[in-house]
């Protein structure tokens, strides 16, 4: 292994351990922060399967699906230690922001690569809402994927980094994610559509395939 290749592994370990101690010595006792936690440790504790996910208040209900609570508890069970689901949730984040900065650096080459990765891992808004247990956090991986896939389905912006039908999948999979967290997942179905539409000039067959 290269001198250079050490150093940017080296590095990249750092800010991975930067962004877990930023998550760790956070508010945790908030009652957003408190009440995800514990609807994962219901599930580590009880091992039933749940159903439902955070509260929506203003509705007074719940988000239905299994995916936050098990964001949370299946870390427990690989890991029983209190710090497990954040770990699980900064490899998330930063694989997530890792996946952006090579994007943006095919899509930008001319700015180095250094600034991208550092400025995308250690602004304020990332590590305020991807590295501590709460449910925003766990948008932002799914909102890159998004964001990643309809970049590369939009034939106006495609570079051709990912293939039309895994850039589909990538926004299907990612509205599915953000439908078990938070309720601003409708928000994304406009460019879901958009990316669909501009298929048109393909032909229906390509439209349904997508």
């Amino acid at each position: 292994m290269s001198v250079y290749s050490t150093r940017w592994i080296s590095t990249l370990v750092a800010l991975f351990a930067f962004r877990l101690a930023f998550g760790l010595s956070s508010e945790f006792f908030f009652e957003d922060e408190t009440q995800i936690y514990l609807l994962g440790l219901r599930y580590y504790a009880t091992g039933r399967w749940p159903f439902f996910g955070p509260d929506v208040v203003w509705t007074k209900s719940e988000i239905p699906g299994a995916l936050q609570a098990l964001l949370v508890g299946v870390p427990l069970n690989v890991a029983p230690i209190p710090e497990s689901p954040l770990v699980l949730l900064n490899v998330l984040s930063m694989g997530a922001l890792a996946a952006l900065a090579w994007y943006l650096s095919r899509r930008l080459p001319s700015i180095p690569r250094w600034l991208l990765w550092g400025w995308l891992l250690t602004i304020p808004w990332t590590l305020q809402f991807s590295t501590h247990v709460i449910n925003p956090s766990y948008v932002l991986p799914a909102a890159i994927v998004f964001f990643l896939g309809f970049f590369e389905a939009v034939p106006v912006f495609r570079l051709g980094a990912i293939a039309p039908p895994v850039a589909y999948f990538m926004m299907g999979a990612a509205v599915a994610w953000i439908m078990q967290i938070h309720m601003s997942w409708p928000l994304l179905l406009p460019y879901a559509a958009t990316a669909w539409i501009g298929e048109r000039r393909h032909g229906m067959r390509v439209l349904v395939a997508r």
